[in-house]
C-alpha cells in the first residue's frame, strides 16, 4: 500500500515540477520578449496569474511564439496609439479573449486607412456636398 501511495505522490510531483517548469519558462519567455521589444517585464507571478497561464497553455489555439511575433509587428501594441498604450503580460495572458485577438490580427498594423479618408480630392468633396443639399452643378439641368 505504501508503494501504491509513493508512487501517486512521485506522478504528482512530477506534474507539478512540469507545470513549475512550464511558469518559469512563460515567465522568461515574456520577459526576454519585453526587453527586447520596450514592453514591461514582470517581476513576479502571482497566483493569480499562474492560473491564467495555466488556462491559456492548455488552449489549442494560444502558441506563445506567434503571438510574440504579432505583437512584435505590431506598432499599435507596442504604444504606437493615441493613449501611448503598450500590450503587457496580464492583456495577453489574463484574458480568455485578448490572445484571439491578437492572433486573429485585430492589432495589425494598417496601412493607408487614415489616408485613404483624407485622400479625397476637392472636387469629390463639392460634389458630395452638392449631393447632400440635392445641387446641380449642371445650368442646363436647373429649374427642371
Amino acid at each position: 500500500m505504501a508503494r501504491l501511495e509513493n508512487g501517486k505522490s512521485s506522478k504528482n510531483e512530477n506534474i507539478n515540477n512540469f507545470m513549475n517548469q512550464e511558469l518559469t519558462d512563460t515567465q522568461n519567455i515574456w520577459n526576454q520578449f519585453a526587453e527586447e521589444n520596450c514592453l514591461a517585464k514582470i517581476i513576479k507571478l502571482s497566483p493569480g496569474r499562474e492560473k491564467a497561464v495555466k488556462a491559456r497553455l492548455k488552449e489549442k489555439e494560444f502558441n506563445i511564439y506567434k503571438i510574440l511575433d504579432k505583437i512584435k509587428e505590431s506598432d499599435f501594441c507596442k504604444g504606437k496609439n493615441n493613449h501611448s498604450w503598450k500590450v503587457d503580460f496580464d492583456f495577453v495572458f489574463c484574458s480568455a479573449n485578448n490572445y484571439l485577438k491578437i492572433l486573429e490580427g485585430k492589432y495589425d498594423n494598417r496601412t493607408g486607412q487614415r489616408n485613404s479618408r483624407s485622400s479625397a480630392t476637392t472636387e469629390e468633396i463639392l460634389n458630395a456636398i452638392d449631393q447632400s443639399f440635392n445641387v446641380t452643378s449642371n445650368p442646363d439641368t436647373q429649374g427642371q
